[in-house]
């Protein structure tokens, strides 16, 4: 095990390290993590796992999977040029539609990101590497807050399979914050000890890499689970599709246990 940190690209395909996706210094982090500041550090870890709970979603298709695809639309549709609003909206009256690649201002589709967590921000949606990512965020911009990001796998009861996920931890305070729970009835915040040993509910989390925007730590080896789990194993389009459906059998399964 080494603590060197390990690049990913999937960031539209940017080599990124792991520790570039914490961002503890974007402004509206910053904002929103301020909007807190008359709160110790417990009831401000506590304000912001709630908050993550109660305003985001994760994204699933009609289909009821797992939405990670992510496509740039042409670029006038979400135009502030007045005049390009204009053109759009008679165009549009005559029926006409975009279609030619040559309008595009990226044509490419890409089948899996992480989301930085201003992108999390604004589309209030992410699974769950990118609530985990904000969360981790936001609580960050407290230095006094040791909260990390952590991705490995977790485990079902009478089910053989290891899932891959990714939560938000404290270890040094014994917390847990499940990012992918979204029901204000149901608390987020669990013992990290506890999690990570007998478990919640029969849900067992297994931590393989701890990070945050400064730090990285080794905490296991994703050879014994057959790579690294949070993505597919390829982007081709069968390897999607086992990962789409590994992915909402484990979050269905979550939220039913939770």
């Amino acid at each position: 095990m080494s603590n060197e940190i390990p690049t990913v690209n999937y960031w539209f395909d940017v080599e990124r390290r792991l520790t570039e996706f914490v961002d503890n210094r974007a402004f509206i982090i910053v904002k929103e993590a301020e909007s807190y500041k008359d709160l110790n550090d417990d009831e401000f870890i506590e304000a912001i796992a709630h908050l993550v709970r109660d305003n985001f979603k994760y994204p699933l298709t009609a289909q009821n999977e797992p939405a990670t695809e992510h496509q740039w639309n042409y670029y006038n549709y979400g135009s502030t040029c007045p005049f390009r609003r204009l053109a759009n909206w008679i165009l549009g009256k005559f029926g006409y539609v975009w279609g030619s690649k040559k309008q595009w201002l990226f044509s490419r589709w890409w089948w899996y990101v992480w989301q930085d967590p201003l992108m999390t921000i604004r589309t209030r949606f992410g699974i769950c590497i990118d609530t985990a990512l904000l969360c981790t965020s936001l609580l960050r911009v407290r230095s006094s807050v040791k909260a990390y990001v952590e991705a490995g796998y977790v485990t079902l009861p009478d089910d053989p399979n290891r899932y891959g996920h990714a939560w938000t931890t404290i270890p040094e305070k014994d917390i847990l914050i499940e990012t992918t729970i979204h029901n204000p009835e149901k608390e987020n915040i669990v013992s990290y000890k506890e999690a990570t040993t007998t478990g919640i509910n029969g849900i067992v989390y297994h931590p393989i890499d701890r990070w945050n925007e400064s730090e990285y730590q080794s905490l296991g080896s994703w050879i014994e689970v057959g790579g690294f789990l949070l993505a597919p194993k390829s982007f081709r389009k069968k390897d999607i599709k086992v990962w789409w459906r590994n992915e909402i059998i484990k979050q269905l399964k979550m939220w039913e246990l939770w």
